[in-house]
């Protein structure tokens, strides 16, 4: 789920499509369709208006046609990674601690809905991995490590109120520093790279934000018995750092299970009257997901993988790609059940199906057809899956092209090559190319 703070979730776009529509038919950013259902194929709103200039009225509905020239310059800034976007986006995701600084299977799913993400995004988009040094269990184990004979209290505040001793810090920074290292190195190799780490307690080098939270009579509530802030009043100053521009979007994902925190950070932001675009993802449950240890976990979801014969192109996919393939499949708000991937076999089998076989072909001739003008519609899913947060939306999409086209070959034969283009880079847009270990941006011909 996705959970925005402004009265309207929706986000400002331009493509040559929507460009064309808002010019030629009053477009206004309703849900978009291209449907045989009444017509021989036309594109129309799901809402019933008359408000649209050029289209003719079904049932109360608008129906109109778009020229193929647009439909394939739309389709070409997809394949080409055009910017549809003013905005700078923003997203928080990882947030480990040093006391426990390697994820759990469950907690991959936060880190892979950010890499899939970014890739969604594609252009303006920075993510950032929180380090929480600043639990007590984490200041514990560094007083432990380092034989430091200081309350774990009196440090934490020496930490916030940015008083800690010269020789302390260091071997603190060290203790960060030696965490972010072993993050580091454990998403690497499972190929899913991190951009920026935040440790907490940089937040609080900004002093008079911190300060003024604490006298704040508005947050009373949202302080320690000890006068500390809570979680929220953190997050709080997290925002204000990362979305203080009006075009920066900041997209936090967090557990389903913290639902009740964002909540109270809602409250709080419209306390303040905080305008700016702050988002929350949530995601649902990993069941039977608490091991660490990538040997053993990933030993029995291969167990997984070969007994139900989990190929891509005749080569048995990786258990980090399955849970990869899990998140894109399944809606966030949607539990995983690791003791029970049997439910979700023949859906795995379905995408990994799209997935292959993308064998190049020069297209011989572009012509007006139903695939070219359903294609059409790929930047406003992307637009709509990355308003909604959910990598489903887009997969769904991409599921009806690829059974469009399986179902009618014979009829796009002409362009087999366009078809194996728009698949590779809907895959690449979904975080599912192996290579995604650097962003990167496809840059295919045009055809017009």
């Amino acid at each position: 789920m996705i959970y925005s703070f402004k009265n309207d979730n929706t986000l400002e776009y331009n493509t040559p499509l929507v460009d064309y529509l808002k010019i030629h038919n009053n477009y206004n950013d309703e849900n978009l369709i291209y449907s045989k259902k009444y017509t021989e194929g036309t594109f129309s709103i799901t809402n019933p208006t008359s408000e649209f200039k050029n289209a003719y009225l079904v049932n109360g509905y608008p129906h109109f046609d778009i020229p193929l020239n647009i439909c394939l310059r739309e389709i070409d800034f997809f394949l080409n990674g055009g910017n549809m976007y003013n905005y700078n986006f923003y997203i928080r995701y990882g947030d480990l601690h040093p006391n426990k600084p390697i994820p759990k299977l469950g907690q991959l799913r936060n880190i892979i809905l950010n890499n899939s993400l970014n890739y969604l995004i594609l252009n303006d988009v920075k993510s950032f991995f929180p380090i929480g040094d600043i639990s007590i269990k984490s200041i514990k184990s560094f007083k432990e490590k380092y034989n430091i004979d200081i309350d774990e209290e009196e440090l934490f505040k020496m930490i916030v109120n940015d008083r800690i001793p010269s020789d302390i810090r260091t071997k603190f920074d060290e203790y960060n520093t030696h965490t972010i290292n072993l993050i580091k190195n454990y998403l690497n190799n499972l190929n899913l790279p991190t951009d920026e780490f935040v440790i907490e307690s940089s937040l609080y080098t900004n002093q008079k934000m911190y300060q003024n939270l604490k006298s704040d009579k508005r947050f009373k509530n949202e302080l320690k018995n000890n006068g500390e802030l809570k979680y929220t009043l953190q997050e709080l100053m997290f925002i204000k750092k990362y979305a203080v521009q009006e075009n920066d979007v900041l997209i936090n994902i967090i557990g389903a299970n913290q639902s009740d925190h964002v909540l109270k950070v809602n409250e709080i932001l419209n306390q303040i009257n905080f305008n700016n675009d702050t988002r929350f993802l949530t995601y649902g449950m990993c069941y039977n997901a608490d091991e660490m240890d990538y040997k053993i976990w990933s030993n029995e979801i291969n167990k997984f993988i070969i007994n139900n014969d989990i190929k891509i192109n005749n080569k048995y996919i990786t258990p980090v790609y399955l849970i990869k393939l899990l998140t894109v499949l399944l809606n966030n708000d949607n539990d995983i059940d690791f003791n029970k991937l049997n439910k979700y076999k023949n859906n795995i089998k379905t995408i990994c199906g799209l997935l292959s076989n993308l064998i190049y072909k020069e297209e011989i001739k572009i012509e007006d057809n139903d695939l070219i003008k359903m294609m059409a519609l790929v930047n406003y899913n992307i637009n709509r899956a990355i308003e909604k947060g959910s990598l489903n939306y887009f997969y769904k999409y991409v599921l009806s092209i690829y059974k469009e086209y399986i179902t009618n070959q014979d009829k796009y034969k002409n362009i087999q090559g366009l078809y194996f283009k728009f698949m590779d880079t809907c895959q690449y847009r979904l975080g599912l190319k192996e290579e995604n270990s650097v962003k990167r941006i496809i840059k295919w011909n045009k055809w017009f």
